[in-house]
């Protein structure tokens, strides 16, 4: 398979040892044995004696290798049993053939490098790239193109779609649209707190730039807090509300721009999380 980019130099191929005993299929995903203490000989190299085998030897995918994905399985090394040498496809920001289960959508479905598996997977701990191909490969499994591009995967606070449910509360009653945004306003503040400490617990590995980000959360969550102060105060100066487009016009200005200064906050954040760690 991909003999075109194979031909052009689009891809970059390497000779590596699988260390296993399984019939490789093309397509399989195989990681170096990171920790291995022996050369390719048998014998014992020292830490720190920089091991060539940690960069030839290849095994089958477990969460503690998954870090050091090696590449694919190419076309010419499908169907042999290891332990052997085989040509693998390196992960370059290529698009490439790669072996799945996953039911795949072109440019949606992103496939993960999983635990005790050689398949691309729907889940896992590295994202492994987005498939380029719709096929269906739940009920029998086999090869999706996908664009490789490695990524870690973390954790971290969830922002919701506020900015729809604000939409949907103008649409209901007064008491509704009042009780409704003020607690939107309070939980805006908690999720800017909690994005606070997750910044905080982390700051050890982020550079000295975040330091501005962590203080524009900071003004965030003290934004919030004085909103839904506002509204209160409004809604007490005149209970009834006599004109309901202007109490809605009022509540949708405080909460969308409190609601925009956090997703713009969250994402500064984001993007300095993935500079970081790419």
């Amino acid at each position: 398979m991909n003999p075109i980019q194979y031909k052009t130099n689009k891809v970059s191929k390497k000779r590596v040892y699988y260390q296993g005993t399984d019939t490789l299929l093309e397509g399989y995903l195989l990681c170096y044995n990171y920790d291995y203490g022996y050369d390719l000989d048998g014998d014992v190299i020292a830490e720190g004696a920089g091991n060539s085998a940690r960069f030839l030897a290849v095994e089958k995918p477990t969460t503690a290798n998954a870090p050091f994905f090696a590449g694919i399985v190419a076309a010419e090394s499908a169907n042999k049993t290891g332990p052997c040498w085989v040509t693998i496809i390196e992960p370059h920001n290529i698009i490439a053939s790669v072996y799945t289960d996953v039911n795949c959508t072109n440019a949606t479905t992103y496939l993960y490098i999983k635990n005790a598996t050689y398949l691309a997977s729907s889940t896992g701990t590295i994202g492994l790239g987005l498939a380029n191909e719709t096929i269906n490969r739940a009920g029998t499994n086999g090869l999706v193109l996908a664009r490789i591009r490695l990524r870690q995967e973390t954790s971290g606070a969830t922002v919701s779609d506020s900015l729809l449910s604000i939409e949907t509360l103008l649409k209901s009653d007064t008491a509704t649209v009042v009780s409704n945004s003020l607690f939107m306003l309070q939980s805006d503040e908690k999720v800017h707190s909690d994005a606070i400490a997750v910044a905080s617990n982390a700051t050890y590995k982020i550079n000295s730039d975040m330091s501005q980000i962590m203080s524009d959360l900071k003004s965030q969550a003290s934004n919030a807090k004085t909103a839904a102060s506002n509204l209160t105060v409004m809604l007490s100066d005149d209970v009834n509300y006599s004109d309901l487009s202007v109490l809605a016009s009022d509540i949708r200005n405080i909460v969308v721009k409190n609601v925009s200064d956090l997703a713009a906050a969250v994402s500064n954040i984001c993007v300095a999380f993935s500079d970081r760690f790419a």
